[in-house]
């Protein structure tokens, strides 16, 4: 004798909505192969595996208009059908995980600033938008050069020496030492600053007032602590360069 399910229960197995299990019907997709005296809908086993297959490949995002093209094909047909969602469920799986670390890495404490949400380091962000402004300049032109050679260690090696700097401005910025006591940091500043390109004194005076208006740079200074940083920095950098 046949077994056959209520829509009640195969929703109960299955864990989809008898609102889901209408829709499928009223398309084609998956009719149920029996219907009591009572009209109500009836599943046979052979359906439930129906729609197991339905809800594997929904699951693999295969669009319904081609999920019922698939349904008619053996497993042997259907793998090589699926070789290609391989690919892309490779692709999702390693965006998520990435997605996790952020969030994990926020959940820490980390700015979201610093998070590569764009798919690129924010370096790389920060150095396109410099080409959009800046691309034609002489300056920018000659920090493609200077960095062009440059490794990753290179690189690393000039943002720890540039953290140094800030972390020398943060300690007088607590200690509020007025503008007459900053000028030697500043030419710091200004020193490592040119080890990438010939800023002129009005750029690297733009340049700290950016750290004081974009919102970005303004999250980068939150890990020393003092939210009144940017600021700072752009007052003094601007009073000894301007």
């Amino acid at each position: 004798m046949t077994q056959y399910y209520s829509m009640k229960e195969v929703t109960q197995i299955t864990g989809i909505t008898k609102r889901t299990l209408h829709y499928y019907d009223e398309i084609g997709l998956l009719s149920p192969s029996h219907r009591a005296e009572n009209q109500y809908r009836m599943y046979s086993q052979q359906d439930l595996i129906e729609l197991q297959k339905i809800l594997f490949l929904k699951g693999l995002g295969v669009p319904l208009k081609n999920i019922e093209e698939m349904m008619k094909l053996e497993d042997e047909k259907l793998r090589e059908a699926l070789t290609s969602y391989q690919g892309e469920l490779l692709a999702k799986i390693e965006k998520l995980q990435k997605l996790n670390r952020h969030l994990t890495e926020f959940l820490e404490g980390e700015a979201l600033i610093n998070l590569d949400i764009f798919n690129q380091p924010l370096q790389d962000q920060y150095a396109k938008e410099a080409e959009i402004k800046y691309g034609e300049t002489p300056a920018y032109q000659s920090y493609q050069a200077r960095t062009a050679s440059q490794s990753n260690e290179d690189f690393k090696e000039v943002q720890h020496r540039m953290d140094a700097v800030f972390e020398k401005f943060n300690t007088l910025a607590e200690q509020q030492a007025p503008l007459n006591e900053t000028q030697s940091i500043v030419v710091e500043w200004k020193k490592v600053m040119r080890e990438n390109a010939d800023f002129s004194d009005e750029v690297l005076v733009m340049i700290a007032q950016g750290y004081e208006q974009n919102p970005r740079f303004k999250d980068y200074f939150k890990k020393f602590g003092n939210s009144n940083l940017p600021s700072y920095i752009a007052k003094h950098v601007t009073h000894h360069l301007e």
